[in-house]
């Protein structure tokens, strides 16, 4: 909690001996930093390095990427 404390993404407060947290940012917000961070250092902000990864980590078909694909509109 004391990074996610630093990088100002929760507040806290102390009740007694406990310290009560407070988020600072939205969840989607959160997870718009978390994810970028860790596609950046993990895949070099490479979008198809990503793809693929998931692609065989979920062992996913061509009709899988496609019906990802069209769920995607345009």
């Amino acid at each position: 909690m004391q990074v996610l404390t630093r990088k100002e993404f929760v507040t806290y407060s102390r009740s007694g001996r406990m310290n009560v947290y407070e988020p600072l940012v939205s969840r989607d917000d959160y997870i718009n930093v978390y994810s970028e961070e860790g596609f950046d250092s993990v895949f070099g902000n490479d979008a198809q390095s990503v793809i693929t990864y998931f692609i065989k980590k979920y062992n996913l078909t061509k009709d899988d990427l496609i019906k990802i694909y069209d769920s995607m509109g345009e």
